[in-house]
């Protein structure tokens, strides 16, 4: 990884009792921190950006009077390297009152979470390359 990839922050990992380090903490940049002072000993922590995209999906009702809901969500994770991972996931919502949860939505992007994140364990960590 070369420093000052895109996909890639850097965030100062400063002692807060310094007064020289203590207003950097936690401060990120695309390339590295230089330290403020000689002595110095504290660190950058790289971070990887993955980011994810849900470009389709599809809903599907079905079951005694179509109350049974599944969500059918095409998800793709890109990497902090550029490289992408995608799965079709189905989100099954049930039967019971699925259709009628105010809440559905929220449920529905906490679930394409959930996904997106077992999906992007699957990107190489910016931690190996740094």
């Amino acid at each position: 990884m070369a420093n000052g990839d895109e996909d890639v922050e850097w965030e100062f990992d400063g002692n807060p009792a310094c007064p020289l380090c203590g207003p950097l903490a936690g401060t990120t940049d695309s390339r590295p921190i230089p330290p403020p002072h000689e002595n110095c000993q504290c660190t950058n922590v790289p971070r990887c950006n993955n980011q994810y995209a849900v470009p389709f999906g599809d809903t599907t009702h079905f079951g005694p009077g179509n109350k049974c809901v599944v969500f059918t969500a095409e998800i793709i994770v890109t990497c902090w390297d550029g490289t992408e991972i995608g799965a079709t996931v189905p989100i099954d919502f049930g039967c019971e009152g699925a259709d009628e949860d105010e809440g559905w939505w929220d449920l529905l992007w906490s679930a394409i979470a959930d996904e997106a994140a077992a999906l992007e364990a699957g990107c190489v960590d910016c931690l190996l390359v740094a």
